[in-house]
């Protein structure tokens, strides 16, 4: 059981969010907050395990006291916003540092898929690893110097698929440093919303030497040094012909892009050459997917739970269909070798 703080200055939607967080079994208490300066004040006073945020209060806006509340309480922040393109960008910044994820507040606070998104985000946050999360925040996660010395290393035809969800952009960083020298291609499926998309693929292309390719529609794969980049509006998929291509269709789940479709695709086509790489993230993504590289001889490398912000995936794989193995992030570049 846990308690959830929601802070809004729309007294309609505090009382709606209110309503659906109720509906899950799992909650016990939800306090709510008008302004930054109440929610300091019942976080104070009270056992707060979740914090729901919006981002247009008065006097101080949602990251200002996101920033605030996580430095002093370590308490898991979920933006929950009708964010602009002004802020976007600060949104997904903050989801580098202080905020666990982001929802994209609907026009209709009732609707099916709304509240379905909100509950699976809020469930998810019962697998957050809080001695991870400040590790990081701390700094206290390093990059061994070896790391960033490593010569670039001679690849087979492998294929590397890596399925990331909630906690992603805070590893994101750090993972592009350390595999800067592989040279087989990685298929890169971060679960994120549409809007911070632009930002989250300029992010990539920021901090990595790499060619970083969004995907599009018969887009040809090429076994290089490139990272396919998935777009959270499409489900995705290769196909074989002449030629290996990407197929997209527009699309939405949960969790979007959808990693399963790309995972099963892939299987078929790359059988053993296949490497899947599960990191922290909410189920059931990427389970399917699992059982065809399975299937067709590929292998399943886990990020360890003890590591991960969130290991809810990676424990449904695992017992799904079972981890090959389980890396940390400073050894990752021994399995994609």
């Amino acid at each position: 059981m846990f308690n959830i703080l929601v802070v809004d200055d729309s007294q309609a939607v505090r009382e709606s969010l209110k309503k659906t967080l109720f509906e899950l079994d799992e909650v016990s208490d939800i306090y709510l907050a008008s302004c930054a300066k109440d929610a300091y004040h019942i976080i104070e006073n009270k056992p707060i395990d979740i914090v729901l945020m919006d981002y247009y209060m008065p006097e101080i806006n949602g990251l200002e006291a996101s920033r605030k509340i996580y430095s002093q309480k370590r308490i898991p922040i979920i933006l929950v916003t009708s964010a602009d393109k002004e802020i976007v960008l600060k949104i997904f910044n903050s989801m580098e540092n202080y905020c666990i994820d982001y929802l994209l507040k609907s026009d209709d606070l009732d609707s099916p898929e709304f509240k379905n998104t909100l509950k699976e985000k809020i469930l998810m946050i019962k697998g957050l690893n809080k001695k991870v999360q400040n590790a990081f925040i701390n700094k206290d996660i390093l990059i061994p110097d070896k790391i960033q010395k490593h010569e670039n290393i001679s690849q087979g035809d492998n294929v590397n698929i890596f399925v990331i969800s909630a906690g992603g952009p805070k590893i994101l960083k750090h993972l592009l440093m350390l595999i800067e020298p592989a040279l087989s291609p990685i298929i890169l499926v971060q679960h994120i919303e549409s809007n911070i998309f632009e930002y989250f693929y300029n992010f990539l292309q920021n901090n990595s030497s790499k060619s970083i390719k969004q995907v599009y529609n018969n887009q040809p794969f090429t076994n290089t040094n490139q990272i396919f980049v998935l777009n959270p509006d499409y489900i995705t998929t290769l196909k074989l012909n002449s030629h290996i291509y990407f197929s997209t269709t527009l699309g939405k789940s949960i969790y979007s892009p959808p990693a399963d479709p790309i995972i099963k695709a892939a299987a078929e086509i790359f059988k053993e050459k296949l490497n899947l790489f599960v990191f922290t993230g909410m189920a059931h993504d990427a389970v399917e997917g699992a059982k065809y590289v399975k299937l067709y001889g590929g292998k399943i490398y886990c990020q360890h739970p003890d590591e991960a912000f969130i290991s809810t995936m990676i424990k449904k794989v695992d017992e799904t269909v079972g981890c090959d193995d389980f890396f940390y992030l400073n050894s990752i570049l021994e399995y994609i070798i």
